[in-house]
């Protein structure tokens, strides 16, 4: 009888052992579940604040000074990790192994900045003010990071995130516009085609700059090598190309070959 209690025992014990490898904690889609949920809320409130922006530089019409104060309207009340305040930026999570895309309120966790929440376990990252930024999603999951509207009512995020909000109110606005990213280290920025040509808009590097340097955020595209805050022509004449392409909103994928506009023979002196 004895032995039969403690084999049972060991074979419940066994069972609840596998089951717990087997199945992923419910808390794992917690915040995915709540986000698809709440995400026809968070559309809209998105969507009017583009509209509130469109609205509030519409009498500027077609002229670009129209694209800077688009910019400005974006970079005001928005967290970004690289601009002048990364204290404000911090993600809440456990440090165990069982909240892997949870960000939970100060006091009951550790801090950690950005900059060093690299690691894949963590998907949502929260500022100061509760303010969520998805940094990576998994199969099912929305791809809120390159969600205009999502961001728009986060106002929290990087250079993907300013690029992608960029862009939505700027075509909003009659200009057209896409996303441009670096394969050689990631960064994202954008094109808007004005009188026949492409010209570059870094809204990152607009919130990095003081108003009498603003200049330096968009430009010619043979010129944004002097404007890149993180030395592109470092990697160019170190061999390493940084491989510009068009950003493809709909996967997440690279689009049009843009080397030849930043072709590095016009912009980098080796």
């Amino acid at each position: 009888m004895k032995k039969s209690v403690l084999f049972f025992t060991f074979f419940l014990t066994w069972l609840i052992f596998i089951a717990g490898c087997s199945f992923p904690n419910p808390e794992y889609q917690e915040m995915d579940e709540h986000y698809k949920t709440t995400y026809p809320m968070i559309h809209e409130s998105g969507r009017q604040e583009i509209a509130t922006i469109v609205n509030a530089t519409s009498y500027l019409g077609k002229n670009p000074k129209r694209l800077a104060l688009i910019a400005e309207l974006i970079k005001n009340n928005f967290t970004d990790p690289y601009w002048p305040h990364p204290e404000q930026y911090f993600c809440y999570y456990p440090d165990d192994d069982l909240h892997y895309n949870h960000c939970r309120i100060l006091g009951q966790t550790n801090i950690s900045s950005i900059g060093s929440s690299d690691d894949p376990q963590n998907t949502y990252l929260m500022d100061k003010k509760g303010r969520v930024r998805q940094i990576s999603f998994h199969e099912g999951m929305i791809a809120l990071n390159r969600d205009p509207f999502w961001i728009a009512y986060q106002k929290t995020g990087a250079c993907k995130e300013l690029s992608v909000f960029f862009n939505e109110t700027a075509n909003e606005s009659g200009f057209p516009t896409r996303i441009i990213q670096s394969e050689g280290n990631g960064h994202l920025w954008n094109e808007v085609f004005i009188d026949g040509v492409w010209k570059f808009f870094d809204v990152q590097r607009y919130g990095m700059l003081d108003s009498n340097n603003s200049s330096k955020w968009f430009g010619n595209t043979s010129d944004y090598a002097e404007a890149y805050p993180w030395t592109l022509c470092d990697m160019i004449n170190s061999g390493n190309h940084p491989g510009i392409f068009v950003f493809d909103i709909n996967t997440g994928g690279y689009g049009d070959n843009r080397n030849q506009a930043y072709d590095p023979t016009n912009i980098c002196k080796n």
